[in-house]
């Protein structure tokens, strides 16, 4: 019932701000078909206003649905509209802008770059700054970061919103996170009751998305990290048919599958399932780039000798992954490179790339005792 106490302006201007929500929520659901129909009403809406805040929250609802529709080039120029905007005007509403700048770079793994944002968006709204997607990314982002207990709290916050606002779209993937962060804070029984609940019910409810592919490759990476690979085998391969042939999911199972052969110490099967996730990669960059440091990494005792091959691993393989917040990788592939130096009885660049290793290390302190991430 409407509110005949205020203003007409005030009264419509309310309304307007109502349809913005509901719009928002829509998007949050992936309707994008009913999400641009609603958009075409609130475009029509904007165009008898003049006023600054409106101006300002409308372009935030266009520059999200841009992004939601791949138009990048609108996107981007939005944003920077709207950073300027933030910056200058309304610092109330500087928590829309950091919010929308976090999922962007989240979608496009800038990991330490969407910590960022999502901090801003924080400490800009001293209330709900965000809901479940944003908590969900914020703590899957300080999951790739190596913030294990601080991801544990907002991937949490996440949970307790999802279930307050009755919206279960990434539910699957906040308890993949949970999972694998209390496994890594060696709590793998409290990690395994997680997954096998979450994966029940989604059976129950006969999902058969890619999200199972998550849930299924989340468990066996729980038993890979517990040294029982067997299982993770099993659950890795269970996940692969719920994935697109080409798809990243696809070529993150067999890269995760890839490591639990080589752990079990089934070198020569390793090496296939890596030379197979590099042939179905089909986009490129940070992925393709990872597939062949760890063929050059497993095969280093005749690659790395080779001057193009170590040309790879330090010019692209490496700095891709640093570019992605892959640090705990790169340190991986630096350790490498290290030890065939040692090896080689080089030990002027064995002891070089040793001090890039606890130089990458200590960077990572730094972040954390700065209290930001």
């Amino acid at each position: 019932m409407a509110d005949h106490s205020l203003p007409v302006e005030a009264i419509a201007y309310r309304m307007y701000l109502n349809l913005l929500k509901n719009w928002n929520s829509i998007m949050d659901h992936g309707d994008l078909k009913e999400a641009k129909e609603i958009m075409l009403v609130i475009d029509e809406c904007y165009k008898v206003w003049d006023d600054p805040a409106l101006d300002y929250l409308y372009k935030i609802a266009r520059a999200r649905y841009y992004r939601a529709i791949g138009k990048r080039k609108y996107f981007a120029l939005l944003m920077d509209e709207l950073e300027d905007l933030s910056h200058n005007f309304y610092d109330e509403h500087n928590h829309y802008y950091h919010r929308l700048a976090g999922l962007d770079a989240w979608g496009n793994r800038l990991y330490k770059d969407a910590i960022e944002e999502f901090h801003k968006a924080e400490l800009a709204d001293t209330g709900e700054w965000g809901d479940a997607i944003y908590y969900y990314a914020y703590g899957a982002c300080l999951t790739e970061m190596g913030y294990i207990n601080k991801s544990i709290k907002y991937l949490l916050r996440a949970k307790e919103m999802a279930e307050k606002n009755d919206f279960h779209k990434y539910d699957i993937y906040i308890q993949g996170y949970l999972a694998s962060n209390y496994c890594l804070i060696n709590n793998s029984d409290e990690a395994l009751n997680i997954m096998n609940k979450c994966i029940l019910i989604e059976k129950e409810k006969k999902n058969t998305s890619v999200s199972m592919a998550f849930a299924y490759l989340a468990l066996g990476d729980i038993y890979y990290k517990n040294k029982r690979y067997g299982e993770a085998l099993t659950f890795i391969d269970i996940a692969i048919p719920y994935t697109p042939e080409d798809s990243e999911m696809r070529v993150r199972c067999m890269y995760e599958k890839a490591q639990v052969l080589i752990s079990s110490g089934d070198i020569e099967q390793g090496i296939i399932y890596t030379n197979d996730g590099i042939n179905k990669s089909t986009i490129g960059g940070t992925w393709g780039d990872v597939w062949k440091a760890l063929l050059i990494a497993l095969e280093f005792s005749t690659e790395l000798s080779e001057p193009e091959s170590m040309d790879y691993m330090l010019n692209r393989a490496i700095p891709s992954l640093l570019e992605h917040g892959q640090y705990y990788e790169a340190i991986g592939y630096y350790k490498t490179i290290s030890k065939y130096y040692e090896e080689a009885g080089d030990k002027d660049k064995a002891l070089y790339f040793s001090n890039v290793v606890h130089n990458i290390y200590d960077d990572l302190i730094m972040d954390k005792m700065k209290g930001g991430v």
